[in-house]
């Protein structure tokens, strides 16, 4: 049996994606190409990989075993190819980072234009997941390293380094009759607001899965309110928009405040702390794992960029 990494991205794009068309159109190639590469490899190793029956692609106990194994193949490959890489000196190679949603569009950009002008020719390949998925994927091998939120849950086998600390605003549309209840306190920048009064009023979540999901739900938790959730959406633009138009409350971390072209149709206030969980963006990588001189290099980068914890904070970890 001989099979070549192009044909183990294959069949892990098609399980990712879920069905052939869509993993061909990641993949860029014809859906047929791939229809008759996969079974190709379903004959050369004399098993179906993917049950059809159900008109979905669900994998068969074979095929599990064949993810497992391809994506410690790929890990296997991407280690050799940087260790080469640094054995030549060249400064290349490549970092599969994960994003959140949110972060992706506030961290990106910048990220990417300072560690392209000072390493060239490293690669970076970016994927934009939930925060519980890149926690998945990182840990799986899948990713080298994610930019995530942490709010006080570590995985076990993860290493989570805070590069900076969040607040928790909550936003509502400007003239909003909550703000009559507005007060001022320890000098904050923005006012207060009793969180008791929010029981009845409609909310915009984010989608299951994603971190200000969780937090919101433990707000609720901690407050003793079950407010109507009216919306939730993957989007933090529509998630703003909603608000500020006047469909419902929401949750947003401070430093997305300043990427809303709509500011001046929004109002936004704090909470008591004791009610808000801690909101660190955290840079995630596999804790028993040595991390690769161009990770470790990412990683520098990306605290002399973002951080503000002192130079000793140490890693979250949990054993």
């Amino acid at each position: 049996m001989e099979l070549n990494l192009r044909e183990i991205n294959y069949v892990l794009s098609i399980k990712s994606e879920g069905s052939v068309t869509k993993a061909a159109r990641a993949l860029h190639i014809a859906q047929p190409s791939l229809t008759q590469s996969l079974k190709k490899i379903e004959k050369r190793l004399g098993a179906p990989l993917f049950d059809r029956s159900s008109g979905s692609m669900r994998l068969t106990y074979a095929g599990e075993r064949f993810v497992a194994a391809g994506l410690k193949i790929l890990q296997i490959s991407r280690d050799l190819e940087n260790e080469i890489h640094d054995i030549l000196k060249n400064d290349a190679g490549r970092i599969l980072l994960g994003i959140t949603l949110y972060l992706g569009s506030y961290m990106f950009t910048r990220i990417k234009k300072i560690y392209s002008q000072l390493h060239p020719n490293v690669e970076l390949q970016v994927l934009e997941r939930t925060s519980a998925e890149l926690e998945r994927l990182v840990l799986s091998g899948e990713l080298d390293t994610a930019i995530l939120p942490f709010t006080g849950t570590a995985i076990q086998g993860l290493a989570y380094e805070p590069l900076f600390k969040g607040q928790v605003l909550l936003m509502m549309q400007k003239g909003h009759h909550l703000e009559k209840f507005f007060y001022r306190k320890d000098g904050a920048p923005l006012p207060y607001i009793d969180i008791k009064l929010l029981g009845k009023e409609p909310f915009i979540e984010s989608a299951e899965g994603q971190r200000m999901n969780q937090v919101a739900e433990k707000i609720f938790e901690a407050a003793g309110i079950n407010p109507p959730i009216v919306f939730k959406s993957r989007s933090i633009e529509t998630i703003k928009r909603m608000a500020s138009a006047g469909i419902g409350l929401a949750f947003l971390p401070d430093y997305y405040r300043n990427f809303i072209d709509n500011h001046t149709k929004a109002s936004y206030c704090l909470l008591d702390k004791h009610y808000i969980p801690d909101w660190h963006v955290c840079v995630v990588y596999q804790d028993k794992k040595p991390l690769s001189p161009i990770l470790k290099e990412f990683t520098k980068i990306l605290k002399a960029e973002f951080l503000h914890f002192p130079e000793n904070y140490s890693p979250i970890r949990i054993e």
